[in-house]
């Protein structure tokens, strides 16, 4: 016929999904997210785990400078009777000062992290239900009960239990890696080039490891949705599976979703190995490199073993990436 296109397609007649496949968030979390985290959770305080880990390492400077005081004069007043230098009751007790201090900073730390994941935890499970009881019943239809139990279930225990801590642990350990590579240029300057290449290194290896765990985990946290599912589902047709001998079809499902739940987590753990091999292994290489600087300058016994001073930052940075990754976990996906 004149002025029709027979090149046309045909429109995408195709009947929708009635229930639509499970969506995952892509990328990093945005900041939005963490900004809604910490405005919820006020009385989150990162000045306390910082201070935390400063007192620690000013009771370690105050032993060294207590060890350097010199040798303890003893005085004899009856020809057997020795009495010690009263200076050491001041060393002492600025000693035993500090790590009452750090053990109160460590206190109102784990207190204030506890309080504030209960409280976000608390205000999600209110949106959450707040959410769905307001929805419309259409989206009740095609929504599988079993991913409304991950979302209160799963979502919850990381933000009640693990978030906090994590936050708490990536601060610490960011501040941990700064005090020692700060130790270890007081040794030698020239401990900065092999930390500054060690740093562009791990932050090389940080990011393939982030861009991969990340994805993991969500796919791992998404694949428990169809294990709650199966599970409700047989516990409330249960006689009906009986009646109809669907039993070994059911056995079937449940065992392989929880075949691809643990082929995720285990592949998890093997990008977690793929990571402590590799910072291990720069840690020790830049130990050797190090520890020749520092024992050529002669200065070992004044800063402690280089090994504690610049292995520990490979090793810090390590559990902050598994913690920062642990954080990636928190709702939405």
């Amino acid at each position: 016929m004149p002025g029709r296109n027979v090149n046309a397609q045909a429109p995408d007649c195709s009947p929708s999904q009635f229930v639509e496949d499970e969506k995952r968030q892509e990328g990093s979390m945005q900041w939005m997210v963490w900004k809604a985290y910490f405005t919820t959770g006020a009385a989150f305080s990162p000045g306390s785990g910082h201070g935390h880990r400063l007192t620690l390492r000013l009771q370690a400077w105050w032993l060294h400078i207590w060890s350097d005081h010199g040798k303890v004069t003893y005085c004899d007043t009856t020809g057997s009777t020795a009495c010690l230098d009263n200076s050491l009751l001041f060393y002492l007790g600025v000693y035993v000062g500090l790590g009452a201090f750090a053990c109160l900073i460590g206190t109102a730390r784990s207190y204030l992290a506890l309080k504030t994941s209960l409280f976000v935890a608390k205000s999600l499970f209110r949106g959450l239900l707040h959410t769905i009881l307001h929805t419309p019943l259409r989206w009740l239809d095609v929504v599988p009960p079993g991913r409304i139990m991950n979302r209160f279930i799963v979502d919850n225990m990381v933000v009640d239990s693990l978030l906090g801590d994590d936050i708490q642990s990536t601060l610490a350990n960011a501040f941990d890696m700064a005090l020692a590579i700060l130790a270890g240029s007081l040794v030698s300057p020239w401990l900065m080039l092999p930390a500054t290449i060690l740093c562009i290194i791990c932050v090389i290896y940080g990011r393939l490891y982030l861009n991969t765990a990340r994805e993991i985990r969500r796919l791992e946290s998404v694949l428990k949705s169809s294990i709650f599912e199966q599970a409700r589902s047989a516990l409330s047709s249960l006689w009906t599976i009986r009646a109809e001998e669907k039993t070994a079809v059911y056995v079937s499902k449940v065992t392989e979703d929880i075949d691809k739940y643990a082929r995720a987590y285990w592949q998890l753990w093997l990008v977690n190995c793929w990571l402590a091999f590799r910072m291990d292994f720069l840690g020790s290489t830049v130990v050797d490199f190090d520890r020749i600087l520092v024992l050529s300058g002669g200065r070992v016994a004044e800063f402690g073993n280089p090994q504690e001073l610049m292995q520990r930052p490979a090793g810090v940075f390590r559990a902050m990436m598994m913690e920062h990754d642990g954080e990636e976990l928190t709702p939405p996906r």
